[in-house]
């Protein structure tokens, strides 16, 4: 019995990305590799097959949200996540799109970071718009409880307020992190 790097018998820890749990005996340190399942993003949520969602904006009938409102973040290990990632396909009409991401507007042409709370949590929100992609984690660092990502995916809009949007479809691809492993991709189409 013992401890590895203060850390009990059980516990685990993570090289290389690969999560390692502990085991001591009375002469020995076994470190022994652990299987991790990726978290699950549904944004059609319960009451649809299926993970991804689709919407229709019409011009000038304001925003819509990009999952439905009972879109899910499921893992079944953690109770928390490290990040989300939010891609978007095109921005052909420029400043005139945005995305509205823990209650922070953000529009899709320029580089932009923020803060926005949701739940317990104050996400740190970073746009980079050369490869149109939201990164969203904890503002004070470390992951933050998978429900507070949950409700703030669920409040995601898109809004366009160009006169004469361009019709090419949008899509959002979005997926969880837990901090060792990413979701598959959920993708959310927005027809225009």
């Amino acid at each position: 019995t013992g401890s590895f790097g203060g850390l009990p018998d059980g516990a685990t820890l993570t090289l290389n990305g690969k999560p390692l749990q502990i085991k001591y005996t009375a002469t020995t340190v076994t470190l022994t590799g652990v299987s991790n399942t990726p978290p699950v993003v549904d944004l059609n949520g319960t009451n649809d097959t299926g993970l991804d969602f689709v919407v229709a904006f019409v011009e000038d009938a304001g925003a819509v949200n990009i999952s439905d409102n009972d879109a899910t973040i499921i893992d079944t290990e953690n109770a928390s996540l490290a990040s989300l990632t939010l891609r978007v396909s095109a921005n052909p009409d420029g400043t005139a799109e945005s995305l509205t991401v823990a209650g922070v507007t953000l529009p899709l042409n320029a580089d932009l970071t923020s803060t926005g709370l949701v739940g317990s949590t104050t996400f740190h929100i970073s746009y980079v718009a050369s490869s149109q992609t939201f990164t969203v984690t904890n503002h004070g660092g470390g992951s933050a409880a998978t429900g507070d990502f949950q409700t703030l995916l669920r409040g995601v809009t898109y809004n366009n307020s160009h006169d004469t949007p361009t019709t090419t479809d949008r899509t959002i691809t979005i997926t969880a992190n837990d901090g060792v492993v990413d979701s598959s991709l959920a993708i959310a189409m927005i027809t225009i």
